[in-house]
């Protein structure tokens, strides 16, 4: 089953909400903008405005981005890094803190959970 490009002309607003090919979800559309892409009904990429929000892998988050900026990378559910305006802040593993970092300096360095290296700046 193909699916045709839907042209919007003029001030005539066409809202796709859904697309379907062989009963598997595709894209959702709203207002002609993508805001969600699904290979074999797993959540690939979420668009809103044409900027990235969010990018899944089998199901599990791998990026989240707020106004373009990184805010969150994940791996196999655990929490790699969190970022604020392209800072670093925090880097964990293994759901265990492993450095925090201030305005690109690093503060804070933890091995298996202990703290070994601290900086105040």
């Amino acid at each position: 089953m193909g699916v045709s490009p839907i042209t919007v002309l003029g001030s005539r607003k066409m809202s796709l909400p859904k697309v379907k090919e062989e009963d598997k979800l595709i894209a959702v559309l709203e207002e002609g903008k993508l805001i969600v892409v699904l290979e074999e009904g797993k959540l690939i990429v979420v668009l809103e405005e044409d900027k990235l929000i969010a990018v899944l892998e089998e199901g599990k988050l791998i990026v989240v981005l707020e106004e373009g900026k990184l805010i969150v990378v994940q791996e196999e559910d655990k929490l790699i890094f969190v970022l604020e305006e392209g800072k670093l802040i925090i880097v964990l593993e293994q759901d265990k803190l492993i450095a925090m970092l201030e305005e690109d300096k690093l503060i804070a360095v933890l091995e298996e959970g202990k703290l070994t290296d601290y900086r105040y700046c």
